[in-house]
């Protein structure tokens, strides 16, 4: 992530920065919608996300919550 998109960005730069990624899409309407390669990077984020915990929680021994906190 640049730099200056860091803890101080806006909820607005973000969608731009999502817009530029086609992650989202923003309607005339004002509405963000996921696209559908938004959607898959989602997917794919929240599988490596369980693949982490499963590595934590299994492999390592470590109990869920603890594992939250790393």
């Amino acid at each position: 992530m640049p730099e200056t998109e860091g803890l101080g960005t806006s909820v607005a730069g973000m969608i731009r920065r999502m817009q530029r990624q086609d992650l989202v899409d923003l309607g005339a309407d004002k509405r963000i919608r996921i696209t559908k390669q938004g959607l898959e990077g989602g997917k794919d984020i929240a599988r490596r996300h369980r693949l982490a915990e499963w590595l934590m929680v299994k492999l390592l021994g470590m109990d869920l919550h603890q594992a939250h906190r790393l």
